[in-house]
């Protein structure tokens, strides 16, 4: 993988320009290229760069230039580099507007008759003069944005020079795109050395195209008669993307592509590169689903779909900026997918390694084409060779997964045969075996049985002393319970009664939870208003929390019914509610609230401001005699009959119930019930 990948680079080297070590390249200085010093046949193509004349706002011809009466406000100006951001007059220019570009090119007498322009890139309207001829116009040079309609320039110019020199002036307006001007360099050569780098140029660009192009047919293909691996879709339509970005781009020069609405071209470019890294996201997703985080959806996706339709909806010269921005996300999105493959490489994930030697060829030459579109350093364009280089190692990976898939089932397929060869012997040892575990089982069984025997007499002495106790003090405290109704009131009395009273609570749940652990509750169901019962037993509860000042608030729609059994179900409520006010300080608050859930089920909640209950406790809160250690008065309450007969009634209801809590934030406490029939 690695030897293809470095023999990709050294293609990719030896396909670039280059010039003779040593040779000192002229450079434009003040609106004049020497290049009489410059032999063609030798030292090849040259870059027109440097300071070329810039009239800004000025659409000017070679007799404007050169007539002594007119006035003209020259500038300088660096060629290759966007316009904007030129200063004027103390002013800072914007992308929008128009000028006239002039360069003077001194040639020698062996300099050849027949030359050649290599235009790449002027992505705006544009007319270019040689010596006063018109030899190439695209679009129209205007001085308004309604005057002016846009064109791209990307094309080798032939012209036949009859003096010494050379006087280029190139018209540009712009008044749609985001860069402006010549930005890019303009190759000037013979004939012969220009279509020979184009013809070389073009081969590559076409050879990618072509293989980019016939590895999306195949794994769509592959997709389509495997729908379960949707990587192969996603690479698929990944490739289809390039291929679409690099037709339109590299191989924009072709003829019938200068034919092309501006608007069109330029759109299809930016859809592109906004969808290429979603589509890369979700098939990193498919193949490492466990490192993939679900945010990226949100932060990085959606964003990639919101600039491809604000490109659909908005004029070009508002949504062409729009490219810039998106580098800073396209950043984010590398940076991202270098973070997943380089955790899979962690988790040992198969073909991770692969995949990060090709990403990071794709993520640095993508970084280096953002800087150098930036104008922050100077290089060239290498995203090609980026994405192939990715594509390799992505076929690769896919090819290494199938042929694992494959190798995987011949496996399965051999130890199958395998096994049915030797099955009969197999069984019949398989028998002895489970003869011999058969017997171990009965003995340990047997041993099993005689200690279960052991501890239901345990168990049912235990539940028969409970009984006993509870029933013996239940009628005592009925007792207790009704003398103070028959005694004028009193604070000592009133104690009484509510000590009385929570006793008598407690006995009863003790009676019920032993009565109904080990059998099913007998139930009187009918149709009930559920805000009638909760207050009731708020009446039932209101000595308690009045005390401490809690205020207890009852949002219940008054209209929401439930099929239960009425004094059940309040005395549920009662014991959640005493439960509540038990934990929750002075000042506190108890909200109960209901809702008719996804499921049918009406979903009742009692939330309270009290101490809270530890993670730990929350595992055992509905067993038997559970305690919650109130830390604030350092006391021990306990509270597992009454939520115990909690379990038992809503269980019996076909409901459920459980808890939720923070330690010092509160409890909730929630149950489901059926809803009543409309």
């Amino acid at each position: 993988m690695y030897k293809i990948i470095l023999f990709i680079l050294i293609i990719s080297f030896f396909s670039c320009s280059k010039q003779e070590v040593g040779k000192i390249i002229p450079k434009a200085q003040k609106g004049v290229l020497d290049l009489r010093d410059w032999d063609f046949n030798e030292d090849g193509l040259i870059n027109l760069n440097g300071e070329w004349e810039f009239y800004w706002e000025q659409l000017l011809s070679s007799e404007d230039i050169s007539n002594p009466k007119k006035v003209l406000q020259k500038e300088l100006i660096q060629v290759p580099k966007n316009w904007k951001g030129k200063e004027i007059n103390g002013k800072k220019i914007d992308q929008f507007g128009y000028a006239t570009y002039r360069l003077k090119v001194l040639l020698n007498d062996n300099s050849p008759g027949k030359f050649s322009f290599s235009v790449m890139y002027i992505p705006t309207a544009s007319n270019i003069f040689v010596n006063g001829e018109l030899v190439s116009k695209h679009g129209v040079v205007g001085t308004t944005d309604k005057e002016t309609k846009p064109g791209f320039v990307n094309k080798i110019i032939d012209y036949t020079a009859e003096t010494d020199s050379l006087d280029i002036i190139i018209q540009v307006s712009n008044f749609q795109f985001y860069k402006a001007g010549l930005a890019y360099s303009i190759q000037l050569g013979e004939v012969g050395q220009s279509n020979r780098k184009r013809t070389t140029k073009f081969g590559v660009e076409l050879f990618f195209l072509g293989a980019i192009f016939i590895m999306a047919i195949f794994f769509i293909g592959f997709y389509i008669y495997r729908p379960i691996d949707k990587s192969s879709l996603y690479f698929g339509i990944f490739c289809l993307l390039i291929a679409t970005y690099s037709f339109f781009v590299g191989l924009s020069h072709l003829m019938f592509l200068d034919n092309l609405a501006f608007n069109f071209q330029t759109n299809i470019i930016r859809y592109t590169a906004y969808l290429f890294p979603f589509i890369l996201i979700m098939f990193f997703k498919e193949i490492f689903p466990k490192e993939h985080k679900k945010w990226s959806i949100y932060l990085l996706v959606y964003p990639s779909i919101a600039f491809a339709v604000l490109t659909l909806i908005l004029p070009i010269s508002i949504s062409s900026p729009l490219i810039i921005y998106y580098r800073y996300i396209i950043i984010l999105i590398f940076i991202y997918l270098t973070y997943v493959i380089i955790k899979a490489i962690k988790k040992k994930r198969a073909g991770a390694k692969t995949l990060l030697s090709g990403f990071s060829f794709l993520f640095l030459f993508i970084f280096n084409d953002i800087l150098y579109h930036a104008e922050i350093i100077k290089s060239s364009n290498l995203f090609f060779v980026g994405v192939f280089i990715f594509i390799i190692s992505l076929s690769y990976y896919l090819s290494a997964k199938f042929a694992m898939a494959f190798n995987k089932s011949e496996r399965l397929s051999l130890e199958l045969n395998q096994v049915n060869e030797n099955l009969e012997d197999r069984i019949s040892k398989r028998i002895l075996e489970i003869s011999q575990q058969k017997e171990e089982i009965t003995a340990q069984a047997e041993e099993l049985r005689t200690t279960n025997d052991k501890l239901l007499e345990i168990d049912q002495f235990k539940e028969s002393l409970i009984h006993m106790i509870a029933h013996d003090l239940k009628n005592p405290l009925n007792i207790i319970y009704s003398l103070p109704d028959m005694l004028s009131p009193g604070d000592d009395i009133n104690i009484m009664k509510r000590a009385a009273s929570q006793m008598l609570h407690l006995i009863t749940n003790m009676l019920d939870v032993q009565k109904y652990e080990n059998s099913t509750m007998k139930l009187n169901s009918t149709d009930l208003i559920l805000t009638e019962i909760v207050t009731e037993a708020i009446n039932q509860t209101n000595y308690l929390y009045s005390e401490k000042e809690i205020q207890l608030i009852n949002n219940i729609n008054t209209e929401l019914k439930i099929f239960a059994d009425r004094e059940i179900i309040e005395r549920v409520f009662v014991n959640l509610l005493t439960n509540a006010v038990k934990f929750t300080p002075k000042n506190g608050k108890i909200t109960v609230d209901a809702s008719i859930g996804v499921d049918g089920m009406v979903q009742v909640s009692v939330k309270d401001t009290g101490i809270g209950i530890s993670k730990e406790m929350l595992e055992n809160i509905f067993n038997k005699f559970a305690q919650i250690i109130a830390k604030k008065s350092g006391q021990a309450s306990s509270t597992g009959l009454g939520l115990a007969f909690c379990k038992v009634a809503v269980e019996a209801h076909k409901g459920e119930i459980w808890a939720e809590s923070t330690t010092n934030e509160g409890a909730t406490f929630y149950f489901t019930l059926p809803i009543a029939e409309m």
